[in-house]
């Protein structure tokens, strides 16, 4: 191809890109030309702007749960296997998820409420004492076995739903076990906290 033949198809290239060819930079002694190399000319600064893509309209709705007057605060949720939603955290005061409406024992409870992949509360239940309940995490079994498990510190007496765990004094970690599908009490403990 002749330098004249690659001047054209760049020119070409460059007028499809909206620019101008006379600003770039040519260095004809590197395509077998003998004659002197051009002048330097000015870098060549593309001026095309990147296209500005719009945001699609999001549908603004009202959050499938209503938190009232409580004092919450609620973990970010995790996408279990069966693809439910899974949220844990504490609450005071009463609180309506859905269909359903907690109210906490004492000062703070657990929560733990199963949505399912529209945002829809499934069900939501409630774990705690007189006392308060705090640091709530939850961990569902990758076993096939269809469980979650909430562990959380007490002050004592934690109730997973099945009535008050044994007291180890004050400040006790505690778990509930429960089955994701429709958060039945399998089983729960509490053990001493360490000093």
């Amino acid at each position: 191809m002749s330098l004249r033949s690659v001047l054209a198809v760049m020119t070409l290239a460059l007028a499809s890109l909206h620019c101008s060819a006379g600003t770039d930079v040519v260095d004809s002694s590197q395509a077998g030309d003998t004659s002197a190399p051009a002048e330097p000319q000015p870098a060549h600064e593309h001026a095309a702007k990147t296209p500005e893509i719009e945001e699609p309209a999001i549908e603004k709705t009202r959050a499938p749960y209503d938190t009232g007057a409580c004092n919450c605060v609620l973990s970010a949720p995790v996408r279990g296997p069966d693809g439910g939603l899974y949220t844990v955290g504490t609450f005071g005061g009463t609180i309506t998820l859905g269909d359903f409406t907690l109210t906490s024992r004492g000062m703070n409870d657990i929560l733990l409420m199963k949505q399912d992949i529209g945002g829809h509360v499934v069900w939501a239940l409630s774990a705690g004492s007189p006392s308060a309940e705090r640091a709530a995490r939850l961990t569902l079994q990758e076993d096939g076995s269809g469980g979650i498990t909430i562990f959380a510190l007490t002050d004592g007496g934690a109730d997973c739903g099945a009535g008050a765990l044994p007291e180890w004094g004050e400040g006790s970690y505690f778990l509930c076990h429960y089955r994701t599908a429709d958060g039945v009490l399998v089983d729960g403990a509490s053990f001493p906290r360490g000093s």
